[in-house]
């Protein structure tokens, strides 16, 4: 009796280790995921450019409209800095418009605004993330946007 007693306490221990919300947290979920979406635009508005690298991957690839493929956090806070340097200093990301979770890989695609220092508008499209799941975090793997905008006059 007494080692049936033992296995069921060591079962029941192991499963509420597993259920934990420290065990969750390590499993890919969409809520996660979705939060994914304001803490970018936060990190943006903020200028912090770390904090915006560090929601991609380390072999991130990113493709902004009328450029050429770039990859890695530096080229990242490159495009990011000279993005506020023109004058987009914040952005809206309204929540998504679709999204899908396959295990430890997801897309998520919306719609942005970005604005100047004045608040004027200066730019609208939409976006494309593709996600991996990786240290327990999701982290953005390939980032591509457009503009809604025609091309200016020389582009």
């Amino acid at each position: 009796m007494y080692r049936v007693r033992t296995f069921a306490t060591l079962l029941i221990a192991a499963l509420l280790l597993a259920l934990s919300p420290a065990a969750m947290a390590q499993a890919p979920n969409e809520e996660a995921l979705m939060d994914m979406v304001p803490a970018w635009a936060d990190a943006y508005n903020a200028a912090d450019l770390d904090a915006l690298a560090a929601l991609y991957t380390e072999d991130a690839v990113v493709m902004p409209p009328g450029g050429e493929r770039m990859r890695g956090h530096d080229a990242l806070k490159a495009l990011a800095a000279s993005y506020i340097e023109a004058g987009a200093v914040q952005i809206e990301l309204p929540p998504p418009d679709a999204y899908d979770v396959l295990g430890e890989t997801a897309w998520v695609e919306g719609t942005y605004r970005f604005f100047g220092p004045d608040g004027s508008p200066v730019d609208v499209g939409k976006w494309l993330d593709i996600y991996r799941f990786e240290d327990g975090a999701w982290r953005i793997q390939h980032h591509m946007w457009s503009s809604d905008l025609p091309p200016m006059a020389g582009e």
